[in-house]
């Protein structure tokens, strides 16, 4: 609308130049060739007018479109400002959004971190200390065999043969093993044969025993001082006492 303004503006004011020049060498001077009419003076004074009242006409509408079109590239502008503005705001939300984003998972795993450190702490103090009561606990285990079979090696063989063979045979297999191999003969000894039979056996498979050693340990068939049972002996009862190299089982408590 603009620039159909200029040019109607522009062939108007051609127009009148031309008209106005006309009339003054019409009025000074006569035509060259009085037969050819080349320009009409009237015609273009009449078409200048004629532009001058369209452009009158039209003055206002083109007015109102110019200021139109202003305001239309006004508010243009104006949300093209907005909408600017309106991104740098929500890129400066996003990048706000995103570092909160990092810090919290930064402290998460710093957390994560610290809770596994503790775990480990804990879980190291919990096998140490578990250690420890084993080894306690192994300790005293290991007092209760030494003092039960310090027991069952100041008691009489007839009487702790009995009761060892009554035990289960894990049993009685760790407090022979305690003993000494003639202490252990001994009390085989005094045993069933067939238990005492059972009993080798299961000492010979048992870990950690030397099998040659354990070929030295054969239940002893019972010497004259072994079969004495003094519990039973009659009062005036005489006693002779063959010299023997082993005589504990005649030890009276």
């Amino acid at each position: 609308m603009k620039q159909l303004l200029y040019v109607a503006i522009i062939a108007c004011s051609t127009l009148y130049s031309l008209a106005a020049d006309s009339n003054q060498s019409h009025s000074t001077k006569e035509p060259l060739n009085s037969g050819k009419i080349n320009y009409d003076p009237e015609a273009a004074q009449a078409l200048a007018k004629q532009c001058t009242a369209i452009f009158e006409a039209r003055k206002d509408e083109i007015a109102f479109h110019l200021s139109k079109l202003q305001q239309q590239q006004s508010t243009l502008q104006i949300l093209t400002e907005e909408n600017t503005k309106l991104l740098k705001e929500k890129e400066e939300q996003i990048k706000l959004k995103e570092q909160a984003l990092q810090q919290m998972y930064g402290d998460m795993k710093k957390e994560q971190s610290q809770k596994q450190s503790e775990s480990d702490a804990k879980l190291a103090e919990a096998k140490a200390l578990l250690a420890k009561n084993e080894e306690i606990l192994k300790q005293i285990n290991g007092i209760k065999e030494n003092k039960l079979a310090e027991s069952y090696a100041k008691m009489k063989d007839n009487k702790a043969a009995p009761i060892i063979a009554a035990m289960p045979n894990e049993d009685a297999i760790l407090i022979l093993l305690s003993l000494k191999p003639n202490q252990m003969g001994s009390i085989l000894a005094q045993m069933q044969p067939d238990k005492a039979a059972e009993l080798s056996k299961l000492i010979r498979l048992y870990p950690g025993i030397d099998q040659n050693a354990s070929n030295q340990i054969q239940p002893e068939a019972p010497t004259q001082a072994q079969g004495v049972n003094v519990d039973n002996i009659a009062p005036n009862a005489n006693i002779t006492q063959q010299p023997s190299s082993y005589t504990r089982g005649t030890t009276i408590y």
